[in-house]
């Protein structure tokens, strides 16, 4: 077997394959033999069947397609190695041409993207100040926690301000239902815009008792994310079931040894106070990551990737976008009429976000690298376990646990956290030289990828 190597830029080579005439036969007749096996050709045993018979019988094309679900993937793997060609990974390889007499293929080969990078630990931004942490944000968390622990109890009156709903709901667009007897339960809260959508249900609601049933009338925006609902008045029918008020703990220190574990409210509030700071530090370091991120990726060097790396991601971009449009209920003809832009805008909007999200994705992998940064698997159980705790649901992070590809997920958003992270501190001029970064053990590391 013979091969040839053209580079072709952007991360791409394009690898000519000959395999010799007597080799090629062979692989041809043992593709012709297979296909006989599993049928009946009149004065041959299956499988006996000879090669020149097949061909008259069943056509070229079905031995050449045989032989290269056969042995097509063979042959490339073995140029590969004897060319010392490392493919990208999770990008397909193409085959631009095939001749037969002699077997000759071309294939397309997406390299691994090239990125040289900048002086980007030069870099140096100034820092916000984070925002204080004043007793009304802690009395805030401590209202909310009041309120998650608290008891939703029916009571015999006409529902107030605070109190909860149950109720089944029916809405209609004139004759057309489009809610047809849905089961709510909905607080009576009231925000600071009176024209909301909730205010005028919490309006309408206020002074329902149980067993009441009530229709009335909420204009929604036309704006609204929902076409079926935007710019209309849709009539709402009710019929509730319950009015319940919920009775709350006291703020002390049995609520904060009850809900918190701690022995008193005042240290309760020390350590929400702590947190709370840490929070707003992360989250401002996490906005400072992404300055210097955008620096890094506008100052590089160069960036370089398949095209076909490019043109999978597109495709899944447009498919994902495709499917939110049908969950609203739109065509890609009502957003560009919404949106008041052309296909042809579209189009040339979605590869630019593409190639911009692909370099910011790339330099961000590559930066990981060079900072030696790694995600461990202890890290994404916690993450699985922090989402199980935020939906109610303890089979969340089993399910995720269960799932390679949604721990990759989960890594490549730590890691591209923790990449900001650490820009951040470069910005502050507060990074560790490259030189005195541990390598983290190979046998603790969990790979992102």
């Amino acid at each position: 077997m013979k091969f040839t190597t053209e580079e072709l830029g952007k991360s791409e080579i394009l690898l000519t394959v000959e395999v010799e005439a007597d080799q090629a036969k062979k692989l041809l007749s043992k593709a012709a033999a297979k296909i006989s096996k599993g049928i009946k050709v009149p004065g041959y045993r299956p499988g006996k069947v000879p090669f020149n018979v097949m061909l008259r019988r069943f056509g070229q094309e079905a031995v050449q397609q045989e032989f290269f679900e056969m042995e097509g993937e063979k042959l490339i793997k073995q140029a590969l190695e004897e060319a010392k060609i490392e493919p990208a990974p999770a990008v397909q390889m193409e085959v631009k041409e095939m001749t037969w007499q002699p077997l000759i293929f071309k294939i397309l080969v997406p390299l691994p993207p090239k990125i040289v990078l900048g002086d980007y630990r030069e870099i140096r931004l100034p820092v916000t100040p984070i925002k204080e942490v004043a007793e009304e944000d802690i009395e805030n968390i401590l209202k909310y926690q009041q309120s998650q622990n608290g008891v939703w109890t029916p009571v015999e009156r006409a529902a107030t301000i605070n109190d909860m709903v149950s109720m089944v709901v029916t809405q209609k667009d004139g004759d057309k239902v489009l809610v047809n007897n849905e089961s709510v339960d909905y607080q009576l809260t009231l925000v600071d815009e009176s024209t909301t959508i909730d205010n005028q249900v919490v309006q309408a609601l206020l002074g329902v008792s149980a067993g009441d049933k009530k229709t009335f009338t909420v204009n929604y925006p036309s704006d609204h994310h929902d076409h079926r609902f935007a710019g209309k008045e849709i009539a709402i029918s009710v019929e509730v079931g319950a009015v319940k008020y919920q009775e709350l703990d006291p703020i002390d220190d049995e609520f904060a040894k009850a809900v918190a574990g701690k022995e008193t409210l005042a240290e309760w509030k020390d350590t929400l106070r702590e947190n709370l700071r840490r929070s707003r530090e992360y989250e401002r370091d996490k906005v400072l990551g992404e300055e210097v991120l955008t620096l890094a990726v506008q100052e590089a060097q160069s960036i370089e990737w398949p095209s076909r790396l490019e043109e999978d991601l597109l495709a899944s971009t447009i498919e994902g976008s495709q499917r939110e449009l049908k969950q609203l209920g739109l065509t890609l003809e009502d957003y560009l009429r919404v949106k008041n832009i052309t296909q042809e805008e579209h189009d040339e909007t979605l590869k630019t976000d593409v190639a911009n999200q692909l370099k910011k994705v790339l330099v961000t992998s590559e930066l990981a690298q060079l900072e030696k940064i790694q995600v461990y698997e202890s890290e994404i159980l916690d993450y699985a376990r922090r989402l199980s705790l935020r939906y109610g649901n303890d089979q969340v992070w089993q399910k995720i646990m269960q799932s390679p590809q949604q721990q990759r997920q989960i890594g490549s958003e730590i890691m591209a956290e923790k990449v900001l992270i650490r820009l951040a501190e470069i910005a502050k001029g507060e990074a560790k030289p490259i030189a005195e970064l541990e390598d983290s053990p190979a046998s603790e590391a969990e790979s992102p990828n």
